[in-house]
């Protein structure tokens, strides 16, 4: 009989994904139902009409799915589910098997609980108080306490699911009541939590890496305390999981809680480089480049000497290092149009390092008039004004400076989301990965970083900050292999932010060099960040998970 595992995740649903744990939790669904004996579902949360707690508001696309119908104690669970007011959507999309449980009708609906009638809401409140002691009336009101509460419903419906599960694989601190409410009523599920991050490094930021050197387990006083209190649950599981060492060692010195490193990893579909794409994306960023800085600014750039690089983050402009990037930038400048006035390199050289990081996507009628090299900055917010205010302007990297050749160096803050119609680019992080000479990725608080396992899948070269999950998986790959040319570690660990920047421009000088001048060798570094991403693919993880969740 084949064993029942519940992959569980609030970014589980289609449609659901707000950052890089719905690729996790897709690939592992993907590759763990190709194993035998094992019948695997993802179960997350059904968004509707817009009810979601998040700002972004999701919508569940269940259209895609098609019709499924579970085995009969997995049908009797659901039942019982919906008789508690639960909307549960099920269906197939990839050969993945999906779950989906709505919950907001537990704030209003009624039940009884030892006697007494209550809302199904102050129910699960109630209970899971008796068993954790997690005051939930202290998070309720705050501003975050709808996303608070709908993690703590999503959970509850989860362990009900999984009274009839062999194991439950909880990915990140929004399923982890399902973990210690099926151990504390001794359901026997195997249970496993994962983290990918935490509420106390992220709080922290880069600051976090002095708390970890000095083993400080300090709280900030902005912290969201009922979000950390959900956290905490993973303590409960049967295992622990990390994505990294870093967040490993975020949750021994803040929570006391320990475990194993399972890295994530990336899917690749073929064995070989695609190069036509790469030239056809490059061209194509190019001609972008060159349209918008003649159209707008009457200023003219020969594309044959244009050098185009990226990063992709989310908008958290010192926490992913950009005040660190923009210095290398100068740094660079420097260096290029010293090359240029010595003969190194043709006059005509410029560079162009794309920024793709927004709080929010952007209207297309202001994308598509000269955005992002001409920046309205009223429709842009925090973090957003903080690259373009405090970053770039200080320093003198705006177009203005460029098109008067004070500046052979151009960054552009591309601050709306990236996607095939957005206005702008109209082009998929794939393919901007693939038509960029290099990528530099400077975090200072990043717990894995598929990004850069994203640009090796597109054989693009890429600078990695030393505190990335991603770092441990590329120094165990490079003592396998012998060396990972198209992989450079910022050792920020270890540096001032000075030495750092320096780092960066050092790397960019070398693959700028190669591109130009050994075009071998540049394609060799392509080829080895592409082995790289092959060699840490889905496949050893799952494998790992696989044997974790059903031995």
């Amino acid at each position: 009989m084949k064993k029942i595992v519940f992959i569980a995740s609030e970014e589980g649903g289609p449609g659901n994904k707000l950052g890089g744990i719905w690729e996790v939790v897709y690939n592992e669904a993907k590759l763990m139902s190709k194993k035998p004996n094992v019948d695997v579902y993802v179960v997350g949360p059904y968004f509707k009409e817009f009810d979601d707690w998040s700002p972004r508001k999701r919508i569940t696309k269940i259209d895609d799915l098609e019709p499924y119908t579970p085995p009969d104690k997995i049908a009797e669970r659901i039942e019982f589910l919906t008789s508690k007011g639960s909307d549960i959507i099920c269906g197939v999309k990839d050969g993945i098997k999906y779950i989906l449980i709505r919950t907001n009708k537990y704030d209003t609906i009624l039940t009884n609980y030892k006697g007494k009638t209550m809302r199904m809401g102050d129910y699960i409140k109630a209970e899971c108080y008796e068993l954790t002691n997690i005051r939930s009336e202290l998070y309720e009101n705050t501003y975050y306490g709808k996303e608070y509460e709908h993690y703590l419903y999503l959970s509850w419906a989860i362990s009900e699911l999984a009274r009839v599960a062999n194991a439950l694989h909880a990915h990140e601190y929004p399923t982890f009541y399902a973990i210690a409410r099926s151990e504390l009523l001794n359901m026997p599920v195997k249970t496993v939590a994962t983290f990918h991050a935490t509420k106390w490094g992220r709080a922290w930021g880069r600051e976090a890496l002095k708390k970890i050197e000095n083993r400080d387990n300090t709280f900030p006083k902005h912290i969201q305390e009922g979000l950390v209190e959900l956290e905490k649950l993973a303590r409960y599981a049967d295992i622990v999981t990390f994505v990294g060492s870093t967040t490993r060692r975020e949750a021994e010195i803040a929570y006391g809680i320990s475990g194993i490193i399972v890295r994530n990893g990336i899917y690749i579909e073929s064995d070989v480089i695609n190069w036509e794409k790469k030239r056809k994306c490059n061209e194509k960023i190019k001609e972008w480049i060159v349209r918008n800085l003649r159209e707008y600014f009457n200023y003219e750039i020969d594309p044959k000497y244009l050098l185009v690089w990226y990063t992709i983050s989310r908008a958290e402009i010192y926490n992913k290092g950009y005040d660190v990037l923009a210095d290398a930038l100068r740094i660079r400048d420097i260096i290029l149009q010293n090359k240029i006035k010595d003969g190194v390199l043709p006059e005509e050289t410029r560079e162009v390092f794309i920024m793709i990081t927004s709080l929010t996507p952007k209207p297309k009628r202001v994308v598509e008039q000269g955005f992002p090299f001409i920046l309205p900055k009223e429709i842009l917010a925090d973090q957003e004004l903080l690259l373009v205010n405090e970053i770039l302007e200080p320093r003198k990297l705006t177009v203005q400076e460029f098109i008067r050749n004070k500046r052979y160096v151009l960054p552009v803050p591309y601050l709306t989301w990236l996607h095939k119609d957005d206005g702008g680019l109209n082009m998929n992080p794939d393919e901007v990965a693939a038509g960029s000479v290099g990528a530099v990725f400077p975090s200072y608080y990043e717990p894995f970083l598929l990004t850069s396992l994203e640009t090796g899948r597109e054989a693009t070269p890429a600078a990695v900050s030393e505190v990335c999950g991603i770092k441990d998986a590329i120094e165990e790959y490079l003592s396998k292999t012998g060396r990972v040319g198209g992989v450079f570690i910022i050792r920020n660990m270890h540096q001032d932010l000075l030495e750092s920047s320096a780092s960066i421009a050092y790397f960019m000088d070398i693959v700028d060099n190669a591109y130009f001048f050994d075009k071998q060798k540049y394609k060799m570094m392509c080829i080895e960040h592409f082995e790289l991403a092959r060699g840490l693919s889905w496949e050893e993880p799952v494998e790992k998970y696989y044997r974790i969740l059903t031995l």
